[in-house]
């Protein structure tokens, strides 16, 4: 018997239980669609995490107090830099303002740091308009990219370089919450960045030291938060234990490092927990493939007998019902994989939405310094995925049709043709 005729008697035989065989693909399904969705997300997640460490800086730690009655100074920044390994000590102020220009507002996170150490901060930042600030600017101000031009109306800029903007504040003092309002020249925009794992600068703005100081109502020499940048990776570790010997509980420490390792963790559960998932579907499929083929078996034995009576031997009817059993987990990888393709995207475009990006003017703006910003979900498909994920439900379904097919192959055709 040549290969297409056993190709056509099988897919006739599906054809005339379509009830029944698509149950079974929908098991397939189920599973193959399960292996795609985690393997993509995961892989999804790998390539974001690279590239919020890239950054950020796989090197860098930062401190920050534990509660208000804590504070950072000048001093800790003297000792930490005394911290064998450590290459560089950024101290920061941050706070919460509102930024007011031409009628229109944008709520944002302000951030005072010394301009000429962000590279230490972010790698590859860069101005697309103006320049940084100056250690001693107190009358200038940097934005980000979205402050700018915000996503909602790029076309009508927000604020450009020259032009004036209010901040205004409610800082806090020991008399209690004062409003803190005062006007900056725009020095600089800078080019549009993309998230990183503590601070969302296309949505910031930044002032020099002395500024940020003077608007968030703040002693000169006190800090919100400490950036400490590990000579190499390998040091980041001894760096953290040495704060944590020194401050105790006083101090929050926050490395790429550790919040990597964490959400390597987090994955690891959630590939755990499908896998499990998607290991049970295709178990149910492959008892569902050998219930189909024997009952296909028992149904066409007297079919099996007349074909063995006119020469057909028994590979060949093995090869009959293997064919079957093959196209069902073909049929079920590639619908599988269609699923699973769009249940990530899904999934991802999901994800995304729950973490609540910056908005456009008068809007809350992302994650502050500090804060950690979720990666993104997107997931990331390749060939290889696409085979593994196929070949999978193919050989699951040869597999689970092979006994039936091989008791098939093994009947009596004499039996055979006399069976009711």
């Amino acid at each position: 018997m040549k290969a297409l005729d056993i190709f056509h008697m099988a897919f006739e035989a599906l054809k005339s239980r379509k009830l029944r065989a698509a149950l079974t693909i929908i098991g397939i399904v189920i599973g193959i669609a399960t292996i795609v969705v985690l393997t993509s997300l995961t892989e999804g997640l790998g390539v974001s995490i690279t590239g919020l460490v890239g950054k950020t800086g796989a090197n860098t730690i930062t401190i920050f107090p534990a509660n208000r009655d804590i504070q950072l100074s000048t001093s800790d920044v003297r000792s930490i830099e005394r911290i064998e390994g450590v290459r560089e000590v950024i101290p920061f102020i941050r706070g919460t303002v509102t930024v007011s220009a031409g009628g229109k507002s944008y709520d944002a996170m302000v951030m005072g740091i010394d301009n000429y150490l962000f590279p230490e901060v972010f790698s590859d930042i860069s101005v697309a308009e103006g320049t940084l600030l100056s250690t001693i600017d107190y009358s200038g101000i940097v934005v980000g990219y979205n402050v700018a031009y915000p996503p909602d109306s790029p076309d009508e800029p927000f604020t450009s370089v020259g032009k004036l903007v209010s901040v205004e504040t409610q800082a806090l003092t020991a008399s209690g919450s004062v409003t803190s309002e005062r006007t900056f020249v725009v020095r600089g925009v800078l080019s549009e960045y993309g998230a990183s794992l503590f601070y969302q600068v296309d949505d910031g703005v930044f002032l020099s030291l002395p500024a940020a100081s003077m608007l968030l109502k703040k002693n000169y020499g006190d800090y919100d938060g400490i950036i400490v940048v590990a000579m190499t990776i390998d040091e980041v570790e001894s760096i953290t234990e040495s704060f944590q010997q020194t401050y105790g509980d006083d101090v929050q420490v926050l490395s790429t490092g550790q919040l990597v390792e964490t959400l390597g963790s987090m994955m690891g559960l959630v590939q755990a927990f499908l896998g499990g998932i998607a290991a049970i579907s295709l178990i149910v499929a492959g008892v569902g493939i050998v219930n189909i083929m024997y009952i296909s078996v028992i149904e066409r034995t007297r079919m099996i007998g007349l074909l063995k009576a006119v020469g057909a031997d028994s590979g060949t009817i093995m090869m009959l019902f293997l064919t079957e059993a093959v196209m069902i987990g073909i049929i079920g990888g590639g619908v599988g994989c269609g699923v699973g393709v769009v249940m990530a995207y899904i999934i991802g475009g999901l994800f995304t939405g729950f973490q609540g990006p910056g908005q456009g003017p008068g809007g809350q703006m992302g994650a502050p310094m500090g804060h950690f910003q979720p990666p993104s979900l997107q997931p990331v498909f390749t060939p290889q995925l696409i085979i593994i994920a196929i070949s999978f439900g193919i050989i699951m379904s040869a597999v689970a049709g092979f006994f039936p097919a091989r008791k098939a192959a093994k009947l009596d055709p004499a039996a055979a043709l006399r069976h009711e």
